[in-house]
């Protein structure tokens, strides 16, 4: 088994996002479910994991197809845009900037995960 590594600039990049997050004006910090305000240890507490599996992902594609770099969403942006995109949203192949030909949304799933469903979509 290959393992990837995640480095410190990995995680400030992921620190970075959750902090610009929680100081935009425009995002709503309150908990999805009890509705109380979250402090910034919350907001990256409900970030952190995903982006980071985001970030290995991207190592992992990136190592299998050297030729390529896949360009994560990192941008804050609101619920209703995020909604339809996918977290590869660009792709940089022989130096040519291009859209991803494939909608990939990228999950972290643990091994006491009961089940995974597909949307739709």
């Amino acid at each position: 088994m290959q393992y990837f590594k995640l480095n410190l600039d990995d995680f400030k990049r992921v620190f970075e996002f959750g902090t610009n997050y929680y100081i935009d004006p425009t995002k709503n910090t309150t908990g999805r479910t009890t509705g109380e305000p979250r402090g910034l240890g919350a907001v990256l507490d409900a970030f952190t994991l995903g982006k980071l599996t985001e970030i290995g992902i991207e190592k992992i594609l990136t190592e299998f197809n050297s030729n390529k770099k896949y360009i994560l969403d990192f941008d804050i942006k609101g619920n209703n845009e995020v909604r339809d995109e996918p977290d590869i949203v660009e792709i940089v192949e022989n130096s040519t900037l291009r859209e991803p030909q494939v909608f990939i949304e990228i999950k972290n799933t643990s091994e006491n995960d009961r089940w995974i469903g597909l949307t739709e979509e």
